[in-house]
């Protein structure tokens, strides 16, 4: 079994696997790295084919803090894409070793089908 440690850098090592260790800043505690910020880039625009809205999503990191995260965003504002949609940022917080999604999920071919009366 593998244990919550200190780099020589004093940075907390948390394992998530073999050879696997999520690390935090030098001052956090166990109970600070429970989460993980997950920090997106999301917009919408119009296709130009048949002029439908759609929706594009990019993860850009995964971070130990939200201040690490926020950080994050300024670093990458000013790229191209980004700066075009300066409200698009959007930090999500998430409980390590938890399952956020538990359910299936069906196609949009399947979606879009008419319900079948036949049942």
């Amino acid at each position: 079994m593998l244990f919550p440690k200190r780099s020589l850098s004093g940075r907390l090592l948390v394992p998530l696997g073999p050879d696997r260790w999520l690390s935090s800043g030098a001052n956090a505690t166990l109970e600070e790295m429970k989460k993980v910020y997950l920090l997106f880039h999301q917009f919408e625009f119009r296709n130009t084919r048949d002029e439908d809205l759609e929706d594009r999503a990019k993860l850009i990191g995964s971070y130990a803090s939200e201040e690490e995260a926020k950080l994050a965003v300024g670093r990458v504002k000013g790229q191209p894409g980004f700066r075009d949609f300066p409200d698009g940022f959007v930090i999500d917080a998430y409980d390590l070793n938890q399952d956020n999604w538990s359910k299936g999920f069906i196609s949009w071919d399947e979606a879009s089908r008419p319900p079948d009366d036949t049942v």
